[in-house]
């Protein structure tokens, strides 16, 4: 009978926990706290059990928080959505284990090996190509941005620590059903001095920015079969209209161009009249850059002087990019290809911005290196992977806040199916773009954040 009733309490505790992780992701962050305690208290119940039984246990664990957060996966294809859950919770489940081992063989130090080991895998974890940065822990704190303007100094990734110590402190401040003065305390201070600190900088007033960039967006609801007809368009639609200076649309907006061949000028026709009646604008645009038997997603900046691009570096797993030993195993071809060598730093010092792609911009540190020093971001964005989820969109747009926060940049997210918005570099969306051509203002800011600082040192 014990046994029924401590199987039933562990059911409840992964009942509630996959429930409140949802709450969280999805509406409010710092309720991922208690979220977490939960999430550590399992995993402490469980050192004491056989290797196995501690495994099970896990990746339970870790299965559930996967497909209660990103449950909106479902919505792609049942299989990708499975291998996502599973290979995620796999991975998930490495860090845990090697805390058991080390827990079990020096029988304490459980805090600082799982606070050790976890932040590493989340660092880690952004350096292969089944890079799934999505769930690290500090990106839950996006939908209440106002609470985090610390990032700017120490990361995303401060943000995961700080709620792991303050998880585990609540943990044990209700340990065995007492209540520990002491401990609570502490879990007051660490809580609430940086909120303080974070709602400080939130309000004290903005400076007064005069370097004012002037965009056009340009995100067509009509779909169009081929790339002369899209420009065609483009050219219709734009050629009376007041643009500014620096017109962008989103990511994919033209399909594949071979950038060696002749028919490149058949496709860029209508794209060089707009400039030769527009001459001092510049277009920014997504396009897979076609070269031999490889495809890139890349960035096109177009002007009458030159055409520059950058290529597309973080990828949604499988679905964008299978790594060589699935595609040899397998006997699978990658659908895009990488390529490291493309005119990013020509571009941020020429027109001062950078360029980003959709999946890149959920990976904290490599956003941060490739920001420093420009002035703005431009988010060219398709979020097709997530299938039109609400869910899915929402999520993302927190996590992209949090890149604004750390950059303290302005962000311009342009996408066709997603949200299209104009975001602070406090995380707060100034403007949000629904016309299919909108006119747009973005602060230019040139200070490089502590935090990019940090970054560009190692």
């Amino acid at each position: 009978m014990r046994c029924i009733f401590s199987y039933m309490r562990l059911l409840l505790k992964y009942l509630s926990f996959g429930i409140l992780s949802f709450i969280s992701w999805n509406y409010l962050g710092i309720l991922f706290i208690p979220t977490i305690s939960l999430f550590l208290s399992i995993i402490i119940q469980s050192l004491k059990k056989k290797w196995y039984i501690f495994l099970v246990r896990v990746f339970i664990l870790v299965l559930i928080f996967n497909i209660s957060v990103t449950f909106w996966l479902i919505n792609v294809t049942w299989w990708e959505s499975t291998l996502a859950y599973f290979g995620n919770s796999i991975v998930m489940a490495i860090p845990i284990f090697m805390t058991y081992l080390v827990v079990r063989y020096f029988k304490h130090y459980f805090l600082i090996t799982f606070l050790t080991l976890w932040t590493l895998y989340e660092i880690l974890h952004t350096q292969w190509d089944l890079a799934w940065s999505w769930l690290t822990f500090g990106h839950v704190m996006g939908n209440m941005h106002y609470f985090i303007q610390w990032y700017s100094f120490t990361g995303v990734y401060s943000g995961t620590i700080w709620i792991i110590l303050l998880a585990w402190l609540l943990n044990i401040t209700f340990k065995s059903n007492s209540f520990n003065k002491k401990y609570f305390s502490l879990f007051s201070v660490l809580m609430f001095i940086p909120i303080l600190l974070s709602l400080w900088l939130y309000f004290i007033p903005q400076p007064n920015y005069a370097n004012i960039k002037n965009i056009t967006t340009y995100i067509p609801s009509e779909k169009n079969n081929t790339n002369y007809q899209k420009t065609k368009r483009l050219y219709t639609d734009l050629e009376n209209y007041d643009t500014e200076n620096l017109i962008v649309c989103p990511e994919v907006f033209l399909s594949p161009v071979n950038i060696y061949s002749n028919f490149q000028q058949k496709h860029f026709f209508y794209l060089d009249k707009l400039l030769d009646k527009k001459i001092k604008t510049t277009l920014v645009f997504g396009t897979e850059l076609k070269s031999d038997f490889k495809l890139f997603n890349s960035v096109f900046i177009k002007n009458r002087r030159e055409s520059l691009y950058r290529i597309k570096q973080k990828f949604v797993p499988i679905r964008e990019f299978t790594p060589q030993f699935f595609q040899n195993t397998l006997n699978v071809s990658t659908f895009y290809s990488k390529n490291k060598y493309d005119h990013t730093e020509k571009i941020k010092t020429e027109f001062g911005f950078l360029p980003l792609v959709c999946y890149e911009s959920i990976f904290s540190i490599f956003t941060s290196k490739k920001a420093f020093n420009s002035n703005f971001i431009v988010l060219a964005t398709s979020e097709e992977f997530m299938n039109n989820s609400y869910f899915g969109r929402k999520q993302y747009l927190n996590i992209v806040k949090l890149r604004a926060i750390e950059n303290g940049r302005y962000i311009l997210k342009c996408s066709n199916q997603g949200i299209s918005c104009v975001i602070n570099e406090k995380g707060c969306i100034v403007k949000t773009i629904t016309k299919e051509i909108e006119n747009s203002k973005i602060q230019r800011i040139k200070k490089n954040t502590f935090y990019q600082k940090i970054l560009s040192n190692l």
